[in-house]
């Protein structure tokens, strides 16, 4: 089953990795960020008062506190050949210790 990759971006550049989703929809974006949200809160520093925007076009993202989070365009495979990014949940395990 194909994979699709899921990333935090910085001025459009990826950072880290939330994870890969089967579904390439706002849904399999959802689901794939509520399994990392708190490393994502923690990690972006993201507030109460940060305002959460959706989109679709070119592909379902969220834009919160100046990130943005979306699909890179590469499949799990592609990023294994490639190179993977950090993983955001290992970040902020990271930090913790």
């Amino acid at each position: 089953m194909t994979r699709y990759e899921i990333a935090v971006r910085d001025n459009g550049r990826p950072l880290y990795l939330i994870g890969y989703s089967p579904r390439l929809s706002r849904r399999g974006l959802l689901d794939a960020m509520r399994k990392v949200g708190p490393a994502i809160i923690d990690r972006l520093g993201i507030t109460d008062q940060d305002v959460v925007t959706w989109a679709t076009k070119p592909r379902p993202y969220c834009q919160m506190g100046g990130w943005w989070i979306g699909f890179t365009g590469r499949t799990q495979n592609e990023a294994n050949n490639v190179g993977k990014l950090p993983w955001i949940g290992a970040i902020q395990a990271q930090n913790a210790a």
